[in-house]
């Protein structure tokens, strides 16, 4: 499973890979956060809120429902209600895709994000303004409600209950930059450019679908590196983290 700050309203792109000789781990999924459905052809988006989302709620504190009046105890209580179903879609959703995702794979790779920076406001200062600043907090609300974090533990426990295997790949892995077809790296990207061509191979990339097989063929590489090592009858643990990350509490 692969997440990414570009994530576009929630929707996501996911590349499986099946082994047909019976070898573990027989199959291996790597997610990518984009505008479209699943890559592997299923074309099934990441359930959403939908038309629940927190950004949508009203404020019904008109003039009229002035502080400590019934009306206003009323309004406060609506708004209440819209906000619980809004998390409990989400917590469903988030359930749902990693219950699906944990018995469709017995790998899963995710990128480690820092999610509390890619939330930072664009806002500035008087000397320097920020740019984009509504398109930022735009962006910064749909991280909020994808709830990134949720749907990482929601994987690693589930992970140790079924017995598979969560990769962490090092956030500052070029996989957005990186060819998936020669493996040449290419300069930044802007949150803009969703399709590329390898200057070195000329092959035709979408941004969401390079990411994730890059993220798929570099957790397989950490995956193999600690297994391979591993003695006779040992099982991989839980919970694989690149090289100088903390280990898992």
């Amino acid at each position: 499973m692969f997440v990414r700050s570009d994530q576009k309203r929630g929707h996501g792109r996911c590349i499986t890979r099946s082994w047909s000789n019976g070898a573990f781990p027989r199959r291996v999924g790597a997610c990518r956060a984009g505008p479209g459905g699943w890559s592997d052809g299923s074309g099934r988006p990441e359930p959403r809120s939908g038309p629940t989302d927190s950004a949508a709620i009203p404020t019904p504190f008109s003039p009229s429902k002035q502080p400590g009046s019934r009306n206003r105890a009323k309004a406060r209580r609506k708004v209440a209600r819209l906000h619980a179903r809004v998390q409990d879609a989400r917590k469903d959703a988030l359930h749902q895709i990693t219950t699906r995702l944990v018995h469709e794979n017995q790998v899963l790779v995710v990128e480690d994000l820092a999610i509390a920076n890619l939330m930072g406001s664009a806002t500035g200062t008087v000397d320097e303004p920020g740019r984009r600043v509504r398109q930022k907090a735009g962006l910064n609300r749909a991280i909020a409600d994808a709830s990134w974090g949720e749907l990482i533990r929601q994987l690693h426990y589930k992970a140790r209950w079924y017995g598979r295997t969560v990769v962490v790949v090092d956030r500052f892995f070029p996989s957005t930059r990186r060819c998936a077809a020669c493996h040449a790296v290419d300069g930044g990207k802007d949150l803009s450019v969703r399709s590329w061509t390898c200057p070195h191979c000329g092959a035709e990339l979408d941004r969401d679908t390079n990411a994730a097989a890059n993220l798929r063929t570099e957790g397989l590489r950490l995956y193999w590196a600690l297994v391979r090592g591993l003695p006779p009858g040992k099982s991989p643990p839980a919970v694989i983290r690149h090289p100088g990350h903390p280990p898992a509490a």
